[in-house]
């Protein structure tokens, strides 16, 4: 079977997804990207049949209206998108699809585009380059963020409370506070985190693993801010925390 390459762009809804994607990707790929023949009913029912406000299936550009607002949602979240193209990619995320495999680690990704920034770790290819301090980057976006450092440029703002970011994860970050959502679901006690990390640093507790050894009496713990904590008690001792007895 003669399968499309997909371009680099990592847009293309062609048989290179078909290919790759299970039959429940499959089945979502068909219902937001085929229409059914006049008179059909058998998709009506369809959980992601209606992805334009109007609820109708219609070409990426009949997608965008004049004003550029966007037309097309998400089945399953309902987030808008102008295209169609990006409610597939979208889509992935829902799906848990990564049709993307590095070959040198394994770690799959749900762009291509994904894939290329990361096998440059392997490569130790760093093609972007700070003008201002000469620190190099393997990923555009990073490097951009970086330079932002330089220039004090914050070009997201938060539409509540109008703090400003360097970048659009750390406005998303910032954001939860304000809704009081908390995504990040740890699978084992059922607790829940605003951000990714709290829950990395939540989810030893469940290991046993004490990462963090005190210097001075070697006692161990799970967070670094409860070792911080413990240190504070050997203050008088020599070479811990900088304190000094006198």
């Amino acid at each position: 079977m003669m399968i499309k390459e997909e371009p680099d762009d990592g847009l293309s809804f062609t048989h290179t997804f078909m290919e790759e994607c299970d039959q429940n990707s499959l089945d979502v790929h068909r219902s937001l990207f085929h229409t059914c023949s006049a008179g059909s009913s058998s998709h009506a029912e369809e959980p992601h049949q209606n992805l334009t406000e109007e609820g109708s299936h219609t070409s990426d550009s009949q997608n965008v209206s004049h004003r550029g607002k966007k037309k097309v949602k998400c089945g399953v979240c309902g987030k808008a998108f102008k295209f169609m193209s990006q409610v597939q990619l979208h889509h992935r995320i829902h799906t848990g699809e990564k049709p993307h495999c590095c070959h040198v680690c394994g770690k799959r990704f749900i762009q291509k585009q994904h894939l290329k920034n990361h096998i440059k770790i392997h490569t130790g290819e760093k093609p972007y380059s700070c003008e201002t301090c000469g620190k190099s980057f393997s990923d555009q976006g990073n490097y951009l963020v970086h330079v932002r450092t330089h220039t004090g440029e914050k070009p997201y703002p938060c539409n509540i409370c109008e703090k400003r970011f360097t970048n659009s994860s750390a406005l998303k970050s910032h954001s939860i506070i304000h809704t009081g959502e908390k995504p990040f679901l740890c699978q084992t006690c059922g607790k829940r985190f605003i951000q990714k990390q709290h829950l990395k640093k939540h989810s030893i507790i469940h290991t046993g693993v004490k990462p963090h050894l005190c210097p001075t009496c070697g006692k161990s713990f799970t967070q670094q801010s409860t070792l911080v904590r413990h240190m504070r008690t050997h203050i008088g001792h020599k070479g811990t925390l900088g304190y000094v007895e006198y």
